[in-house]
Parts: C-alpha cells; structure tokens; sequence
C-alpha cells in the first residue's frame, strides 16, 4: 500500500472541522456560491440544456438536485449535469491546481450532501480538504495541459472531488483509499475540445467519477492504493515528471488554499485573456476612445495560452479560446459578459472591422502555428503589455497582468446576481444570495434556485 495515500487518507478522516483554517472554508465556501451562479446562468443557455435534457432521459431516481431546474435524479446524473453547467459558460473559478475546481468539486459535494444528508457547513469543510489534497499533490507535479493534452480540471480535479466527496460520505481510511485508486482510472478530458461543448462536460464527467468512486468504495470496491505513486498509476501514466513524496509533504501543516484561494473570473472566457482585457478596458475608461477611434491593437499572449487556439473562431463558443475575438469584441462593446460570446456577435461586421485591428504578439514558447519553441517562458507574476495607437496618433499602453478577478464582496455578490437573474425573477434571487451567502441550510438554499 502506497504510504502517500495512506497519509492524504489519514488527513481526510481524521482531520477535525474546527482545525481546518477559516481562510480555506471562506474561499471553499466563496468558490462554491460563485460556482451556483454560473450554474444558474447555463441553464438558461439553449445550448446548455442538451446535458439537462441528457440527464432527465436518464431517468435516474434520488434527491439529487440539477440546479436551475425542477429536477431531482441520482447523485451521479446530478454530478454530470451541474458540472457540465457550472464550466459551460467558462465563468467558474481559476488559479487552482484543477484549473477550475469548484466545477468538479462542488457539484461532486452537493450530489453526495444531499443523497446522505449531509449539511452546509459540512460541505464547506470537505469542499476545502479535498482542495487541498488536490493542491498538495499538483504542488509535486510538472505538469502543462497544452504540451500533455489532458485537461487540468479533469485530470487533477477528479482526485480533489473524490477527496473531499469521501470526507462527506463518512468513508474510512481505507475506504478513502479505494474511492481514490477507483477514481484514478477515471481521468478524462482533452485540450483538444476546448472550444467546444465537450470540454464543459469534462468537469461534468470529472464530478460524476468522483461520486461513482466513493459510492462503490463505500460498498467494499476495491482500487489500486498506490494509484498515486504506482508504476503505471496516475502520476505515472499521466504526468511523468513528479516527486510522490512530496505529495503529501505538508498537508495539514501548510495551507496551500488559505495562501492562494481561487479566483474569481470576471470575465466568461478562458482567463489567460482577463489580464490582457483588464487592461484594455482601464485605457478605454482612462482615454474616452472607442472602436472608431483606434487604429491598433497590440497585444502580448503568453506561450501556454489556451487563447491562442483559435485565431479565425468559427463560433462564438470557440470565441471563449481567441484573445483576437475577445479583444475585437470588448473594443465593440466596451464590455465582455456572457452574451458576449454567441454567433451572432461573431458574424456582426462590427466584429471583423475591429478583428482587422487587433495584432497577437506572441512573447515565448509558442509561435504563431501553436508550435513550441524554446523561447522562455512567461511566469504567472510577469505582465504582457497592451499597446494602443488610435487615430489621431496617440499611443497608449499598460501592463497586462496574467491573472486578474473580482476580488471584494460586492464585485462576486454582483456577479451572482446577473447569472441567477438569467433563470430566476428578481425577488427569489435576493433569496438565494442570501441562502447560499450563509449556506446554514443546504436544503433551504437548494430550494431557493429552483425556478417558480
């Protein structure tokens, strides 16, 4: 038996709530509120509700809720479907080892919350132990999606969702183990449907994995239990370049989560393009300019930039993955939301005449082609500039941080209020702000985001 895994166990069973820092629940708790909105906001996509129409002809029984909906199913068709949701949009939290985890974590959480009874605040504390389990063990890891080409919330998410899922089920160490092994065979998801409506349903499939894993571990299934450090195993298979001791080196001594709590995205579209646009949007608040007005822009993308995966985006949806349309669009509108990113938005000939202006700047490791080279690379705290020439001559520019994000209160409860509007009239999402803003009871705030 692995000693890693027995550790991660260990420290998922025997962890006390009260021991668990408030800064890891508060961002638990954050990116989970955060993640109910952009549920919400998808269901009121028509595109979107294929996975809900998929999920209802199921035809699963249980209490399972698919929030946005009237539907109650079984813990796993409920996982499937609110993942799927809570990534479509790309609106869900980042800066985590998962890429996004509250669209794995949290809708593995509720099904398994809700199919054994389980309360809020419970919840919260599995939400933020199986976080840092997952971020202990990417903290051992070198892993990049784009030269791999597995998906970093499928692939690391699965492990963070069946973590804190069996902590909320009441599994025992070993059982923990067996959940774990079970759902390292389960990782999927390429970076190659990026722009497309499977690469939501990899949070989907992830959160589904993670509550099929810990519902059969709970009835004696048997994994692997060095799944972690194994030949052959998970970091074996899929990362290659990891250290298994280090895995578990600090956890519950170093909070990596109350460190650096995830972020929340401003914008519904891939994040490496929200430092680029925040800066953009600063010079046109600062200079009073419009589309009309400029001649060019400039714009530095990083080599690792899911952004760069579609220069001519064929669909909006595709647009969520092109700093150009991003760019060409929020220059258009002097906003980006999730109405930003549909066809018709893209075939506007306001779009292509701004597109026209717009120049990608490559700065490392990529070329044009998606090509890597050995350019170095552009590290997280770097910034990439954003240059400006408008028409009458001037030229402005500003820093562009890689990561950006609402970062107080209003900012987030605002952003829950536009998402939940999208599906819920007006009275009833003051309701479920306030439910879901204190989370006391699970059920009550269940019931406030099911559409009457």
């Amino acid at each position: 038996m692995g000693h890693i895994e027995e550790r991660i166990a260990e420290f998922l069973v025997t962890t006390p709530a009260a021991e668990v820092p408030e800064a890891a629940v508060r961002a638990a708790h954050r990116s989970s509120f955060d993640c109910v909105g952009c549920i919400l906001a998808a269901a009121a996509q028509p595109s979107a509700q294929r996975i809900i129409r998929y999920a209802e002809a199921e035809g699963a029984t249980g209490n399972a809720a698919i929030l946005g909906t009237g539907l109650t199913t079984s813990p796993g068709v409920a996982a499937l479907a609110n993942g799927t949701l809570a990534h479509w949009l790309d609106y869900d939290d980042g800066r985590t080892a998962c890429g996004h985890a509250a669209s794995v974590l949290f809708p593995a959480t509720l099904a398994i919350a809700q199919s054994y009874g389980v309360g809020g605040q419970d919840l919260l504390v599995a939400y933020a132990l199986g976080l840092e389990v997952v971020n202990h063990i990417s903290d051992a890891c070198r892993y990049e999606e784009k030269v791999s080409g597995f998906h970093r919330t499928a692939l690391f998410g699965i492990l963070g969702a069946t973590a804190a899922a069996a902590r909320l089920a009441g599994l025992d160490q070993q059982q923990t183990i067996m959940a774990l092994g079970t759902a390292g065979s389960m990782p999927s998801g390429l970076v190659r449907n990026f722009g497309s409506h499977t690469k939501p349903l990899h949070a989907g499939m992830a959160a589904r994995g993670a509550v099929t894993a810990v519902q059969l571990a709970a009835d004696g299934w048997t994994g692997s239990a060095d799944i972690l450090g194994g030949q052959l195993g998970w970091a074996d298979s899929y990362i290659g370049d990891y250290d298994y001791a280090s895995m578990a080196k600090e956890l519950g001594t170093r909070w990596l989560t109350a460190e650096t709590p995830p972020l929340i995205k401003e914008y519904p579209c891939c994040g490496a393009s929200h430092g680029p646009l925040d800066a953009l949007f600063t010079l046109m608040r600062e200079h009073g300019f419009t589309a009309a007005d400029v001649a060019e822009v400039e714009v530095g993308a990083p080599h690792d930039s899911m952004v760069m995966m579609y220069r001519e985006p064929a669909s909006g949806f595709q647009g969520k993955f092109s700093l150009l349309y991003s760019v060409a669009t929020a220059l258009v509108d002097g906003k980006l939301d999730v109405d930003s990113f549909s066809d018709a938005r893209l075939a506007r000939p306001e779009y292509a005449e701004a597109a026209a202006k717009v120049r990608i700047s490559l700065t490392s490791g990529w070329d044009d082609d998606g090509v890597r080279n050995d350019h170095a690379r552009v590290k997280p705290g770097d910034t990439l500039p954003v240059v400006v020439r408008l028409k009458d001559g001037r030229r402005l520019e500003r820093a562009s941080q890689r990561i950006a994000g609402l970062r107080t209160p209003e900012a987030v409860e605002g952003k829950f209020r536009a998402n939940a509007a999208r599906v819920l009239p007006a009275a009833q999402v003051e309701e479920a702000l306030a439910e879901w803003g204190k989370l006391a009871d699970l059920d009550a705030a269940v019931r406030t985001v099911v559409p009457r």
